[in-house]
């Protein structure tokens, strides 16, 4: 049998009386490609939202690899290793390309101030470990940067 990535058990949600998810389940497997198809409204982004811990669900439950994600908190979700990316073009106009990054687990020193050398070394290694060059200089604002780039951010 193989290992579940990420499990979603009888997942239940309702917005202002309206039932958006009714007893949603979903396993995802490493490895694996899955697409999540339906109509607007049909609850899809509210899933994933749960799953990444952006939303709290009235019932069911969310695994990452058997570890329960217990509350809607997207850190713990990313330090269990579960984030979306967002379809929307949505960057920070004035912020630099690594801000944008690091927007939500932004790092820091010691000292509890933003560690920007640290954020824009790892942003460069995301960039050339990705094999995308033409992404340019991550100090860049990305507000300067064409739609194509504006869409790597």
């Amino acid at each position: 049998m193989t290992t579940v990535a990420l499990e979603c058990e009888g997942l239940v949600k309702v917005f202002g009386g309206i039932p958006v998810l009714r007893g949603v389940s979903l396993a995802l497997r490493p490895g694996t490609v899955t697409a999540l198809a339906g109509e607007n409204g049909a609850g899809k982004s509210t899933l994933m939202k749960i799953a990444s811990g952006q939303v709290r669900q009235d019932a069911g439950e969310v695994l990452v690899e058997g570890t329960s994600l217990r509350r809607a908190d997207p850190r713990e979700a990313h330090a269990l290793g579960v984030a979306i990316v967002p379809q929307e073009l949505a960057p920070i106009l004035d912020m630099t390309v690594y801000e944008n990054l690091f927007v939500g687990r932004e790092l820091r020193n010691r000292a509890g101030l933003l560690d920007r050398r640290r954020m824009t070394a790892d942003g460069e290694a995301l960039r050339d470990g990705l094999g995308m060059p033409e992404l340019g200089d991550v100090r860049a604002r990305v507000g300067g940067l064409t739609v194509a780039r504006k869409q790597l951010v």
